[in-house]
């Protein structure tokens, strides 16, 4: 029996479940920062790579930092060939697409020598990977389960042409590449006015607490 003096809450509404100086949300006052930086202010310019270089470091990337990063995720594109039999088991009829990711994100880490290795710098280079293969993963689900062959990263693409490309079949020419990743900018830059406008009615407050926004 619960003693009186205590409370339920309910799907963690209203609690603090951690203090962070990565983020803030702030669905009351339809705010998000990522590092004491307002979304809002970068939706537009920033590509996904350098965002997720500030989440991860803190900070921007310098112009070889940038180039260093998106080379290396680059590389890490491609998925092992033990996981396209497993992605061709699941019964794209009934199943839900966030179960296969989830189960084909599982085995590449069951795949992964290195996958139980907990040091910083292994972490960091576990998270690279499936930053990654994300997209690679996520295109060939969506390929398999409309009955069509899967297509390979291309490391001469961006982080979102190449997606696209992954995804569509159709490798993106000349300035339709760098299109194609302005408009997953735009794209991200809407979502954020939109959260912005409605606010984020998510109970679940992981993160409450940013560096000052005087830093930004």
């Amino acid at each position: 029996m619960i003693a009186p003096d205590r409370q339920i809450v309910a799907g963690l509404d209203g609690v603090l479940a951690c203090e962070s100086a990565v983020t803030l949300v702030d669905g009351e006052a339809g705010e998000l920062f990522f590092r004491g930086y307002d979304v809002s202010d970068f939706a537009e310019q920033a590509d996904y790579l350098s965002v997720v270089h500030l989440l991860w470091y803190g900070r921007w990337p310098t112009p070889s930092e940038q180039v260093a990063f998106d080379q290396d995720t680059r590389a890490r594109r491609g998925l092992p060939e033990e996981l396209y039999p497993m992605l061709r088991l699941v019964p794209d009829h009934i199943a839900n697409p966030m179960a296969a990711l989830r189960t084909a994100v599982s085995l590449l880490g069951a795949l992964d020598p290195r996958g139980d290795a907990a040091s910083p710098a292994d972490v960091l280079s576990q998270a690279t990977t499936l930053l990654a293969r994300m997209p690679t993963l996520v295109a060939a689900i969506a390929r398999l389960w409309r009955g069509l062959p899967t297509i390979a990263p291309d490391p001469e693409l961006g982080h979102a042409a190449n997606y696209l490309h992954m995804l569509r079949g159709t490798r993106p020419r000349g300035g339709r590449a760098e299109h194609a990743d302005d408009a997953a900018r735009r794209a991200r830059a809407e979502r954020v006015h939109i959260r912005r406008a409605h606010g984020d009615r998510d109970p679940v407050r992981l993160l409450r607490r940013s560096p000052p926004r005087s830093a930004r």
